[in-house]
């Protein structure tokens, strides 16, 4: 990834910055991937779904300050040099990372075969956990959902309701909507992961999807940039129960039942939020275009709500221990 990242400094054509952002791509899932090893080995019942809000949490800090940092350095140096120094604190990041994560979650020290064995056996075991873990494959299709219902209308849609009328925003002013939202997240990621483990999965996949759609369905409407922010921090509160929610059940499941596959279902819960992340930027991309943003943001929040409750009623409504 800090490769990748470094190597934009150098390209001299599309051609090169495609192929750079491509390495970065595949990069960064593994990256996610070795986050989670870690999550998974220090995690409990009583923790998991607290632990995966402190990882939002960081996440969401980097999308508040990462935005900042990078003009901030764009304006006191080139474009290439900001790229080189990304680039290389990426991988300095990564030593000092890879050293802690020695001792927490060592590989197996096994060979690493080609490519195309690699993603062999990822698909064999993506196929085992969805065969011998029930519930595993709809808790993976409402992670899609979710971040694809996020992708359709915050990440695609949201920035041409805030740029044309009657909000007719600046692009300053959208970005510092965005970059509070993600503060917002910040702050509040603890706590709704501390709500969500209280709560149970029944209780917090259903409040988290009506939060987030009903959050969704008003922006849209209201009209007014301070309405519109609310409307995003609400479904930034739907986000912050109902995210950690799903990891944490799919760790509970696949944890109890076949436990040397739990890397490979959360790789598949990873790949399933990718895969919500590109249908969900064209579902809403393509209804927003061609029946105006009200129908672009229903639609998504529509799919949301149908499928969070199909999934809230498949557990139990006890809580976790």
């Amino acid at each position: 990834m800090g490769a990748s990242l470094g190597s934009v400094s150098l390209v001299d054509n599309l051609h090169e910055l495609v192929a750079c952002r491509l390495i970065g791509g595949v990069a960064l899932s593994g990256i996610v991937a070795s986050v989670m090893a870690g999550v998974v080995k220090t995690g409990t019942p009583l923790n998991r779904t607290r632990n995966m809000a402190l990882i939002s949490q960081a996440r969401n800090a980097g999308m508040a300050c990462g935005p900042a940092l990078g003009g901030l350095l764009g304006s006191v140096v080139s474009m290439q040099t900001a790229f080189a120094a990304v680039g290389s604190s990426l991988i300095i990041s990564a030593a000092a990372f890879g050293r802690v994560y020695r001792d927490v979650s060592p590989g197996s020290g096994g060979a690493v075969g080609t490519p195309l064995q690699l993603f062999h056996t990822a698909f064999e075991s993506w196929h085992s956990v969805l065969t011998k873990v029930p519930n595993v494959g709809m808790l993976c299709a409402m992670s899609a959902v979710t971040n694809g219902s996020i992708a359709g209308t915050n990440l695609t849609l949201l920035p041409l309701l805030l740029s044309e009328e009657p909000l007719s925003l600046s692009t300053g002013s959208i970005g510092t909507m965005l970059a509070a939202n993600a503060a917002f997240a910040v702050v509040s990621g603890g706590w709704m992961g501390s709500a969500a483990q209280k709560m149970g999965p029944r209780a917090a996949i259903g409040a988290g999807t009506v939060a987030m759609s009903a959050s969704l369905a008003i922006q849209p409407l209201v009209g007014e940039a301070p309405l519109v922010m609310v409307g995003l921090c609400g479904a930034q509160l739907g986000l912050g129960v109902l995210n950690p929610t799903l990891s944490a059940q799919i760790q509970e499941l696949v944890t109890k039942q076949q436990p040397k596959l739990v890397m490979q279902a959360m790789s598949l819960q990873n790949t399933s939020a990718f895969v919500g992340l590109v249908a969900g930027a064209s579902l809403g991309g393509t209804i927003g275009s061609q029946f105006g943003y009200v129908a672009g943001y229903h639609a998504c929040s529509s799919v949301l709500i149908a499928t969070g409750a199909v999934v809230a009623l498949r557990f139990p409504a006890a809580k976790l221990p």
